[in-house]
């Protein structure tokens, strides 16, 4: 199953060697911690069944594990980095809430706006408008995109729910981002979050010297490990500390996709 994902952190790649950086981490999300949608610009997505019993069991016990691949972008340096996550809800409460794209900017750090602007297919496909920013190396950059972000069951997974988004307007410096959120079924009560994500920005970032292809691709891959791990704590409470309110939003999310 091929699947895309979210986030940008081009404003940290301007030492890097290429003349174009593709990589793949929320998203929601995420430029830099934001997050975007679906385009079938890489590689096979990894599933659990790529997952050695280890990294299972290391998931079970609420650790994160993460697979890289090559980028088929023969531009990129990056790999593609996909990040594994269980989290004590049923996929569909953690896709309401992920789906709750206002909010957004709650618990994704660095994000300031998170704004639904239009939906259609019964809510299903939603655009939405973002802005985040970083505050690293004493920059303060800011960078607003648009999003389309598209709900579906997952046809692979039984019970599994899946976000795939592509930017429709890029920010002032990405020329493309997209990515997924897969959210299935895990044991007998919980999800697996399966977030993987892909960003080009504009060749100009590389003329700034301070930063090289090694610290952007280290930040870059423990802003989406963040990203996951908020994802996870913003289900949790949401289950524990609304519960009849997530129960609301989860009819309402079945409800849309039940129409044809």
């Amino acid at each position: 199953m091929t699947k895309n994902q979210s986030s940008s952190f081009f404003h940290l790649f301007s030492g890097a060697s290429s003349d174009k950086i593709s990589l793949k981490f929320w998203g929601l999300t995420v430029s830099a911690v934001c997050l975007m949608s679906s385009g079938p610009l890489f590689a096979q997505s990894f599933t659990l069944n790529d997952l050695t019993a280890e990294e299972q069991d290391q998931l079970t016990l609420g650790g994160q594990v993460r697979r890289t691949q090559p980028n088929p972008d023969p531009n990129s340096s990056f790999d593609e980095l996909t990040v594994f996550q269980v989290v004590s809800s049923t996929p569909a409460e953690a896709a309401a809430v992920f789906t709750q794209y206002n909010r957004h900017k709650e618990y994704f750090k660095n994000m300031i706006v998170s704004q639904s602007v239009s939906s259609s297919d019964h809510f299903r496909d939603t655009i939405n408008n973002y802005t985040i920013q970083i505050n690293v190396f004493g920059l303060s950059l800011t960078e607003s995109y648009t999003v389309d972000d598209t709900l579906s069951l997952e046809s692979d997974v039984p019970g599994g729910f899946q976000v795939n988004w592509k930017m429709i307007k890029p920010g002032a410096n990405t020329v493309h981002a997209d990515g997924s959120a897969r959210f299935e079924p895990y044991g007998s009560d919980s999800t697996l979050i399966v977030y993987d994500n892909s960003v080009t920005p504009y060749a100009t970032f590389f003329t700034r010297p301070f930063i090289n292809t090694s610290i952007a691709k280290n930040y870059a891959a423990q802003t989406l490990v963040d990203i996951v791990s908020s994802l996870k704590v913003a289900i949790e409470n949401e289950k524990q500390f609304n519960h009849d309110d997530l129960q609301e939003k989860v009819k309402s999310l079945q409800t849309n996709l039940s129409f044809r």
